[in-house]
């Protein structure tokens, strides 16, 4: 009897050890998990502005998606590692049993040994399944930095664009500006856009009178402005709406003492600077005052800063009259344009 004990018990050993797991590993090949076919071709580069926020749109619309599956990947891979740890854990227990449950008679070693390959299968599955999480996880990683890689190489591109839109519009300003300089008989459209470099104060400039530098003087706010003449309620003559960026700085273009720093109605944050010969400017519509009556200017120092208009959205901007007297004069020919 001991001797049909043991040749059962190898036989089952043995036929436990041989039986194949092509079966069991071709059915879960078959629902093996799948990174998401997800095209990371290089496609060329958007030509314009709009074309490039689309093409951005829809790449951060596919770095979402890659994330929320890869964050799904990763729960899985969790779950299915506890999985595995504890069906390693039940599997060393039942081995290290070894023929203990000879003594419950044959059928129960038949039974122990064929929970004991049930559960070797069922390990088996787990630890495949493990590698084609692992598979699909780094699948997914790869993609996901492409995705990231192009993402940043359009925002470098869309910032080129948007620099180089900017230039080109400058460079058309200048050039307008130094055209309109030559033509005397130029008048102001109601509407014009103008380039103004920073101050570079003269030899002649600081020994002449403002009057003298009727036609030559520099711009109240550097780089691109848009200028409208406008008349306020209460002024009895023409100024310059004179709109840039939000926060610009705002110089006195010619040296002189400030009469006035402070509200005034109709203009807002108003500062006057008197430049002698009975000439004043009037920078108003200011969005702060970084002098005070009394000050001492010379050209080119700061008196404030641009306000945010009301008008139009991100834009700065400024008010400006030239004064002879309690007349005010037309700002453009004070400047050229």
């Amino acid at each position: 009897m001991r001797i049909r004990y043991i040749l059962c018990t190898t036989l089952l050993t043995a036929t436990a050890a041989a039986l194949p797991l092509d079966g069991a590993r071709s059915s879960l090949s078959a629902r093996a998990i799948r990174a998401p076919q997800i095209s990371t071709h290089q496609k060329p580069l958007p030509a314009t502005p709009a074309d490039m926020a689309r093409v951005l749109t829809d790449v951060h619309g596919q770095q979402k998606d890659l994330k929320v599956r890869l964050a799904k990947i990763r729960r899985d891979e969790h779950r299915n590692h506890e999985m595995t740890i504890v069906r390693g854990r039940a599997y060393v227990r039942l081995a290290r049993a070894g023929l203990l449950p000879i003594g419950g008679g044959f059928d129960a070693l038949v039974s122990h040994a064929s929970r004991l390959e049930r559960l070797r299968r069922a390990l088996a599955r787990d630890l495949d399944r493990e590698s084609l999480t692992a598979a699909a996880k780094n699948k997914l990683t790869a993609q996901l930095r492409e995705f990231d890689a192009r993402a940043r190489l359009l925002e470098t591109e869309r910032g080129a664009l948007r620099r180089s839109k900017e230039a080109i519009l400058a460079a058309q300003d200048r050039e307008m500006s130094f055209r309109r300089a030559f033509e005397s008989n130029w008048q102001a459209s109601a509407h014009t856009a103008v380039y103004a470099a920073g101050f570079d104060v003269s030899t002649e400039q600081e020994s002449a009178g403002i009057a003298e530098m009727k036609g030559r003087l520099p711009f109240p706010i550097a780089g691109r402005a848009e200028i409208s003449r406008v008349r306020l309620p209460s002024a009895n003559g023409p100024g310059i709406q004179v709109d840039g960026a939000i926060g610009a700085t705002v110089r006195a273009i010619f040296r002189g003492r400030v009469a006035f720093a402070d509200e005034y109605p109709d203009y807002g944050k108003t500062v006057i600077v008197d430049h002698g010969d009975n000439h004043y400017t009037v920078s108003a519509q200011l969005g702060s005052i970084d002098v005070q009556a009394g000050d001492e200017l010379a050209a080119g120092d700061r008196i404030g800063l641009t306000s945010a208009s009301t008008k139009r959205h991100n834009t700065g901007t400024m008010y400006l009259e030239i004064r002879r007297g309690t007349k005010t004069t037309n700002p453009s020919a004070w400047f050229g344009i």
